[in-house]
């Protein structure tokens, strides 16, 4: 018997430690309600609408700089959605560069070459990036910058006599 009750004095004791819990977390509870009730009591009286109109004239320039930043990112993606594409650069075959023995081509008389600088010209005046136009060429970019160089014109370079 001896047993029996101290066996119930240690189950008393583990009941009276767990109920000592459930009361705190419950005065913590009450609390919370208490204090949520006196902000929503006290929220009507904090803000004075004197304090309503500045808090209002000092959003409205935010709200408007937000409003005129969605409009400018609104327009630049419609402007990026109907910008021109680039436009596809056509070589004609008798002016294609067609190589030759040691890596040199074999069109390159002056009136297929004039033609083909031309032809160039017409398109950097386009607005085509010259990598772009030596790319679609099949030629380094420096051939069509030593073209421009010239100003698009085959036999105006001088060859520089050498001084001894």
């Amino acid at each position: 018997m001896m047993l029996d009750s101290q066996m119930l004095e240690s189950g008393i004791a583990a009941l009276s430690i767990r109920l000592k819990a459930v009361e705190n977390r419950l005065d913590s509870f009450e609390e919370r309600i208490r204090i949520r009730e006196n902000l929503e009591k006290d929220a009507p009286k904090r803000l004075s609408p004197e304090m309503a109109t500045a808090m209002a004239s000092q959003l409205s320039p935010i709200c408007d700089k937000i409003a005129r930043i969605e409009a400018q990112m609104a327009l630049k993606q419609r402007l990026s959605l109907t910008e021109a594409l680039p436009p596809t650069i056509e070589v004609p075959q008798d002016l294609r560069m067609i190589p030759g023995k040691n890596g040199k081509k074999q069109n390159r008389t002056a009136e297929v070459v004039q033609r083909r600088w031309h032809i160039w010209q017409m398109q950097h005046s386009a607005g085509i990036p010259l990598n772009a136009i030596a790319r679609a060429w099949g030629c380094d970019h420096g051939s069509i910058c030593y073209a421009k160089s010239q100003g698009w014109k085959v036999g105006t370079n001088k060859i520089k006599a050498k001084k001894r």
